[in-house]
């Protein structure tokens, strides 16, 4: 699944997935900042005044600090759990959310 991130948007090559399926992810920044690629369980909006840790802990996976450039790897299996789910792929530093990076997605049910 490739993954642009860019100043300020996050475009994935594949926004449906399957349960039980083992995704490669390969993320790449496009952009002239370094951002994050999280994934969490749905669309949580700005979340104002929640701490890094609390959103970290809400994420299905997460890569953080993608330098300008960089491209980072991982595999990520959807659990049985989120059949019918919609989780959204964002990048949650200062600024970076409310700018426009994040992807809806679903998982297959």
């Amino acid at each position: 699944v490739q993954v642009a991130a860019t100043d300020f948007k996050i475009a994935s090559s594949v926004t449906r997935f399957t349960a039980d399926t083992t995704y490669h992810f390969v993320v790449t920044n496009h952009g002239q900042t370094a951002h994050e690629f999280m994934m969490m369980p749905k669309s949580e909006g700005a979340m104002p005044g929640m701490s890094m840790g609390d959103m970290d802990n809400m994420a299905l996976a997460k890569v953080e600090n993608i330098a300008p450039g960089q491209t980072v790897s991982m595999d990520y299996t959807f659990a049985d759990r989120t059949k019918g789910s919609h989780p959204q792929f964002a990048c949650y530093y200062p600024g970076h959310y409310e700018a426009g990076m994040k992807q809806n997605v679903m998982v297959n049910a």
